[in-house]
């Protein structure tokens, strides 16, 4: 890819991403503000349940979708990206019901509740929103796959939260009642999901018959992302889980804006991750590994100074950051600083996880993070109880700073690859 498209690309993709974590932003200041730290928890913990279900019925599919479509747009082929796209939807729905009938038996028994109070609500929007949200991940994928970041950035991180924010806002000034938050981000979802459907039945549009996928195949290429996927879910949000479990829904409200926060400056390392990811593919199918490392270095110098003056700036200012969202919130200052720091390694490495899973390498990276995330949720489960928040912080800034380090080093010995933002001739691998 040449410098000139990458900045035309990378400008797009900044626009509707920033966009995108505006709203973000406003929605997590609204609820914050209007509602406290409580109603922020329920709401964040909502989205943690609704996500992590949603890994499972995904079934790795995102990633394979990206790399199939990629390398069938090159020749459009687009009888054969309708019927990756059919598969994945089917199997993923399937799956969903299934999930969904055991999700709503063991909340009537009352399973969740003897775990974490007052969950039966949070749980009954999640299983109506699940087969929407899963789908819509795949429909985002393909749009990825066939090069239109563009229109799969809108459909993410615009659509969606510009939506639930006008919900919120319209309900509020007529009605303000708490427990409306969830069913109009899930009225929200449905609408968005409708949509991005219809676009990729334009998009898809031809005279051939569909191809049939080889559901096995799928199968096979997805289950290692699977493993990735949910891996690096619990390393996100196993914090989120542990706090409802042994802290409050105000520690999971103050917690979550402080990662919310965090990955806000993340930004342009998602931007980079969406133009990098169909390119990597391609590159790596014509045996262009010259290319794969002038991409990866090139993106990680740019990331690492562009993300270094703004996480000194989080740093510095923290306190007045959290403090927007309310008194309650100040508590939440070293939470911010300390997941902050543990970005910078994550601005280092780059698209690394995208470099490894689309030249082949799912299963070394699936191990990597599997392992890291056991170490992770173990050490929650003995230092959370007795320091609440403050570990969830530590420990969650030290697991991503190892799981990003240790795939730089699977990168450059699998590949000769050097993920990091210095001249290749330091090698500091042996």
């Amino acid at each position: 890819m040449h410098t000139i498209d990458l900045f035309r690309k990378l400008f797009v993709l900044l626009l509707t991403r920033g966009s995108g974590l505006i709203l973000t932003f406003a929605i997590s200041l609204f609820l914050a503000r209007i509602f406290g730290a409580d109603i922020t928890g329920k709401y964040y913990l909502f989205i943690s349940i609704l996500t992590g279900m949603s890994i499972i019925t995904k079934l790795g599919f995102n990633s394979t979708l990206i790399k199939y479509c990629a390398h069938h747009s090159i020749v459009q082929e687009k009888e054969n990206i309708r019927g990756y796209w059919y598969t994945a939807n089917k199997i993923s729905f399937f799956l969903s019901a299934l999930i969904i009938t055991l999700i709503i038996c063991l909340n009537e028994l009352g399973v969740f509740s003897s775990f974490v109070k007052d969950t039966y609500q949070l749980f009954v929007y999640a299983c109506i929103g699940l087969i929407p949200f899963t789908i819509l991940g795949h429909n985002i994928a393909v749009l990825i796959g066939l090069n239109r970041q563009a229109t799969a950035s809108v459909t993410d991180t615009i659509a969606l939260p510009s939506l639930f924010l006008c919900l919120i806002g319209i309900v509020y000034f007529h009605d303000p009642i708490q427990e409306e938050i969830l069913a109009l981000y899930t009225a929200a979802l449905i609408i968005v999901f409708m949509i991005s459907t219809l676009i990729l039945f334009k998009q898809l549009h031809s005279n051939k018959k569909t191809e049939h996928a080889n559901t096995k195949i799928m199968l096979t290429r997805s289950m290692p992302v699977l493993g990735i996927n949910l891996t690096n879910f619990l390393t996100d949000w196993s914090a989120t889980y542990i706090l409802a479990i042994f802290g409050t829904l105000g520690q999971i409200g103050i917690y979550n804006i402080s990662w919310r926060l965090v990955t806000i400056m993340g930004i342009v390392l998602v931007v980079f991750n969406s133009i990098n990811a169909p390119q990597y593919s391609k590159d790596f199918k014509k045996g262009n590994i010259d290319n794969i490392d002038k991409t990866t270095r090139r993106t990680n110098i740019i990331l690492f100074w562009l993300g270094l003056p703004v996480i000194g700036i989080i740093i510095i200012f923290a306190e007045n950051i959290m403090g927007l969202f309310g008194d309650e919130f100040i508590q939440g200052t070293a939470i911010l600083q300390i997941l902050a720091v543990g970005q910078i390694f994550n601005f280092a490495t780059g698209s690394v996880g995208y470099l490894l899973l689309m030249t082949g390498h799912e299963k070394e990276l699936r191990n990597l993070t599997l392992s890291t995330c056991v170490v992770q949720i173990i050490a929650m489960l003995i230092f959370i109880p007795q320091y609440n928040i403050y570990a969830a912080a530590i420990i969650t800034a030290l697991a991503i700073t190892t799981k990003n380090i240790l795939s730089a080093y699977i990168a450059y010995k699998n590949l000769g690859v050097l993920s990091l933002p210095i001249p290749k001739n330091r090698i500091i691998f042996r």
